[in-house]
């Protein structure tokens, strides 16, 4: 009776101090905060994986863009410099042209047989012929350089070349009829008032190729010049001409069907010319974006007179740009939205075994030793979930020697 009392006493006071080993005080930190740290991990995982998956994939678009970018740039570059090259040989070819117009004046027999007799004859001789070009001064020089007939589409009343043709500086002071009075035929390209004229010279003479005068065409490079250059260049280019830094005449249109002069000479593209480059510039005309190559404009003597430019519109890379930034919009949104999911799911599998470690841990503390730690995992979460089995069997090892 004595011994299973002692028994007893001891059973208890073991399980007493067994229990006093084991008890768990629960912690004075609200559940919200223990919630807030283990549900912190688990953001923490997220955010992490998140921007493991964004940051290449945007990195990677991003620089893939700028190349394809990069490269067509250049190639608009490229056909605007390939389009200023076709515009000057076109501008050459208007040239030729009027070179021709003026080869058949010192060709027509009426006329050189006029020069020999009055100068009204001369002008009557020389309206006819000017109707042959209607957008063309047409003059005649005598021997010494003096001009002896001015007509333009068919007439040669003073007041009205004067008025049309004000800005022409007149042909006796020019270089090429000086030459042309010395049996030199030439072609120049001169500033006249506020645009460039194209003045072709060439000497009159008889059968004998005595010097009768000088023949001289000069023809304004004006916007129907430029729209019979954009015609031969195709659509979507459009052609500038410059007397000296200043437009004068273009192939630019208003809303209101306005004929406009053109931009103004970029900076960067007058010290270009300067250094004989033909550079190219991103212009804003109107509510639409170019790229203009300019090239100089040059005389006889190799001065330059003005330049000439050639825009290539720019809408197609605009919508280009536009079309990669939205397509790059919406997969970063719909790359989000799956790095997110994935994130979620890999958080939640990840930070599930430590809930259930920490539940394990909880409900050892408060002595159910009984307790199943159902985490399996190959990885180091299942070695301390093999640890716990492991104190878990020695308490109980203890207990019952206890």
């Amino acid at each position: 009776m004595l011994r299973s009392s002692a028994e007893r006493l001891l059973h208890r006071s073991g399980m007493q101090r067994l229990s006093t080993l084991l008890r768990f005080t629960p912690p004075t930190v609200p559940k919200t905060a223990g919630f807030r740290r283990r549900q912190g991990l688990r953001w923490r995982l997220s955010l992490f994986l998140i921007g493991a998956t964004l940051v290449p994939v945007i990195t990677v678009a991003a620089v893939s863009i700028a190349l394809v970018f990069s490269s067509v740039e250049q190639g608009i570059e490229f056909e605007a410099q390939r389009a200023l090259q076709v515009a000057r040989a076109l501008l050459l070819q208007e040239v030729r042209e009027r070179a021709n117009a003026a080869a058949a004046l010192g060709e027509d027999t009426l006329l050189l047989e006029a020069l020999t007799h009055a100068p009204a004859d001369v002008r009557r001789r020389l309206a006819e012929l000017s109707e042959r070009q209607p957008t063309a001064l047409v003059e005649v020089t005598d021997p010494v350089g003096r001009v002896i007939a001015r007509c333009a589409a068919g007439t040669c009343n003073d007041a009205t070349i004067a008025e049309r043709f004000a800005a022409f500086e007149p042909a006796d002071r020019s270089p090429v009829v000086r030459r042309a009075l010395e049996f030199e035929r030439s072609i120049s390209i001169e500033p006249a008032g506020a645009r460039l004229v194209v003045r072709v010279a060439l000497p009159l003479c008889d059968r004998a190729l005595r010097l009768l005068g000088a023949a001289v065409v000069s023809v304004s490079i004006d916007g129907p010049v430029a729209d019979r250059v954009k015609a031969e260049l195709g659509a979507a280019r459009e052609v500038i001409f410059y007397r000296g830094v200043d437009p004068s005449a273009s192939t630019f249109m208003a809303a209101t069907g306005e004929r406009l002069l053109g931009p103004p000479l970029p900076p960067v593209a007058a010290r270009s010319i300067q250094s004989a480059a033909s550079p190219v510039v991103a212009l804003e005309v109107g509510d639409r974006s170019y790229s203009v190559a300019f090239g100089p404009i040059q005389d006889a003597a190799g001065r330059r007179v003005g330049i000439l430019g050639v825009a290539l519109d720019r809408e197609t890379l605009a919508a280009a740009r536009r079309r990669v930034t939205l397509t790059l919009s919406l997969g970063s949104i719909a790359v989000l939205l799956v790095a997110i999911g994935l994130a979620d799911i890999l958080a939640r599998r990840l930070t599930r075994p430590l809930r259930d470690l920490h539940a394990a841990a909880l409900s050892i503390a408060l002595g159910n030793l009984d307790t199943k730690i159902g985490v399996n995992s190959p990885d180091e979460l299942g070695d301390v979930a093999e640890a716990f089995r492991v104190m878990i069997q020695s308490l109980k090892e203890n207990q019952e020697g206890l």
